[in-house]
């Protein structure tokens, strides 16, 4: 489920996120049973897809953090990350409509809030 490098890229609008204190992420789509787990440099490819970029503005948007810019091999190793996000279905193209989603179902902001029992909504 690969996008062409000139299709703008977004979050899945049912995954659920979850920042971790150390700046990782956990990814959940609302309708699977497993999560996806995310490097915090994993995290700020998550942040840029918003719909607004393509896949090669992505990469140069990250490769253009100056923190990230002696990562070796960064190019490939985004260009991995999208491809693996979207063939599990966490990315997908702007024009992707939910099946599941609601017109009150903001979940892509949202964070698990664990329910009484402890256990993650």
């Amino acid at each position: 489920m690969g996008h062409p490098m000139n299709q703008k890229l977004k979050r899945h609008p049912d995954a659920r996120t979850k920042i971790l204190p150390d700046g990782h992420i956990v990814l959940q789509l609302k309708h699977a049973d497993w999560v996806h787990v995310l490097t915090p440099t994993g995290a700020i490819v998550w942040e840029f897809a918003d719909g607004n970029l393509e896949q090669n503005e992505i990469i140069s948007a990250v490769l253009d953090i100056p923190e990230l810019s002696e990562v070796p091999d960064l190019n490939s190793q985004i260009d991995k990350l999208i491809s693996e996000l979207s063939s599990i279905g966490l990315l997908v193209s702007e024009d992707y409509q939910s099946e599941f989603a609601t017109a009150n179902d903001d979940t892509c902001e949202k964070q698990w809030k664990p329910n009484k029992s402890g256990s993650k909504k």
